[in-house]
């Protein structure tokens, strides 16, 4: 829900909230069948699994927007977003010894249960202020606070036989506290001089990430410094052509739930184990970018050169049980060199098609357990989105994606696709809007990797169960077109999933 009060025509002051109640689980058995060279039969094992998972996540927000003149051009902006989350789950293994057919053929041989309960608490603060210097030039300023804090209880236990009950497992129960603090400013000055446009920008971060565990009196405190410039230049040509040269560099935070020191187990065979020295990774992109509007059409070219450094990268390990241990390091770095071409063709009012093309050269380099990793791959992909008017109010869209297959650390992941449809309905004077979309229709977005070592070979897919009917529906209480206060968005802050 959302409210927005207008004093006047120059000030805007907004609240809204959110609450989110979910609950999502899932049952699987898996068939695992294991030999070596001194067991040529091997042992063949069914794993039962049940896992759910009940986040519960409240958001307020209040905004406020004032202009200094009639046209917006001098404004300051302020928006604080503070999120209250809560997240229980539990994991339920039981593993049994099978046959070669993988029926059971002993007992239980393990019970192991995982609880895990987390409180979150999200704050982000944000000032930012724009303010004309001549009538070609503008200076934008802000400053930004974000502040996560996030207590973690991590509980198991183990069935024993002899006593016929559940009993606490000490070693890998745990209790860990995890803070993030991230102080920023920044600064850009834009100026416009004839057919020419320039744009200076300078990011200043400081990031202040500080760990507990009980389990362990290790220190895993992160603070670090960052300065990020970033730099804009474009020229318009004839026939309302243009052409853009940019650089930027950015950074990529490890997500919160790869930091949490506790392990979770995805079956008997293999358990994923989180990384409290994870660092961020950062990137410095150069771009080339041309642009030419056709009538009611455009054409866009981008080339681009991307690297990226001290580069976040799932690896995979072999314990001395011969299970594999997932987690997450900061191995190696990576480049890609490509070009990417999109266009908007619009033959009618009622039907506008966007194809997309890019094509790109990546290269790998790294270590990978213990040796010196350099691959290469050309990847591409391909997209087409339709939109189709009915009418004013009616809108049809279609989307069509695939990636091809590329080089991974470890391995490889396999290409896929995508189609995805949409349907839209405004009513009741366009105040009113109702969507109906299906997401996968055709059941393909599914991640496949294979991932090998001189010690195993492992091919795994990650999917949504598909395809996946989705209805929303939104209600205007201002009327359509009036300004509304900017909504920050957290999604890079807390991830759930």
């Amino acid at each position: 829900t959302g409210l927005s009060y207008y004093l006047g025509t120059r000030n805007t002051i907004s609240l809204s909230g959110s609450y989110n109640m979910l609950a999502i689980g899932h049952d699987k058995e898996i068939q695992n069948h294991v030999s070596n060279e001194t067991n040529e039969t091997g042992e063949s094992f069914l794993s039962k699994q049940t896992f759910k998972i009940e986040p519960k996540v409240l958001e307020l927000n209040i905004a406020d927007e004032h202009w200094f003149d009639d046209d917006g051009k001098h404004r300051i902006n302020f928006n604080l977003l503070v999120a209250d989350v809560s997240v229980a789950t539990n994991q339920n293994q039981q593993k049994y010894a099978t046959s070669a057919g993988f029926e059971e053929v002993d007992n239980l041989r393990q019970i192991v249960v995982r609880q895990t309960e987390e409180d979150v608490r999200l704050y982000d603060t944000d000032l930012d202020y724009q303010v004309p210097l001549t009538y070609k030039g503008t200076l934008e300023a802000g400053i930004q606070i974000r502040s996560f804090m996030s207590a973690n209880k991590y509980n198991v236990f183990n069935y024993d036989s002899t006593r016929n009950k559940m009993v606490p497992d000490s070693l890998q129960s745990n209790v860990a506290s995890l803070s993030r603090d991230i102080y920023a400013s920044y600064m850009t000055v834009s100026y416009s001089l004839g057919k020419w446009q320039a744009k200076l920008g300078a990011r200043l971060e400081y990031t202040n990430r500080v760990m507990k565990s009980a389990s362990s009196d290790a220190g895993y405190d992160f603070k670090k410094l960052d300065f990020y410039p970033s730099a804009y230049l474009s020229r318009s040509l004839s026939d309302d052509q243009q052409i853009q040269i940019s650089y930027s560099r950015r950074i990529n935070r490890p997500q919160l739930q790869f930091l949490n020191p506790v392990t979770f187990y995805s079956d008997g065979f293999t358990s994923v184990v989180s990384n409290p020295y994870l660092k961020p990774d950062y990137t410095n992109s150069f771009e080339i970018n041309y642009s030419k509007p056709l009538g009611a059409s455009y054409l866009s070219v981008e080339t681009y050169f991307r690297q990226t450094n001290n580069k976040i990268t799932r690896v995979q390990e072999i314990d001395e049980d011969g299970a594999v241990i997932r987690t997450m390091r900061n191995l190696n770095k990576d480049r890609m060199l490509g070009l990417e071409v999109s266009a908007g063709i619009r033959p009618a009012e009622w039907l506008e098609i966007i194809p997309r093309a890019n094509w790109y050269q990546y290269h790998l380099d790294g270590k990978y357990d213990s040796d010196e990793v350099a691959k290469n791959s050309t990847n591409w992909r391909l997209g087409l989105t339709g939109m189709l008017w009915f009418n004013s109010k009616t809108k049809f869209q279609l989307n069509v994606d695939y990636e091809s297959p590329t080089v991974t650390l470890d391995g490889k992941q396999q290409g896929l696709y995508y189609a995805g449809m949409a349907i839209q309905q405004s009513i009741w004077k366009e105040r009113m809007n109702l969507t109906l979309r299906v997401e996968d229709i055709f059941n393909t977005r599914r991640m496949k990797f294979s991932s090998y070592s001189d010690s195993f070979y492992q091919s795994s897919e990650m999917y949504v169960a598909a395809p996946m009917l989705v209805f929303s529906m939104s209600y205007k209480l201002n009327k359509p077109g009036q300004r509304n206060a900017e909504k920050n968005d957290m999604s890079d802050q807390f991830n759930i999933y």
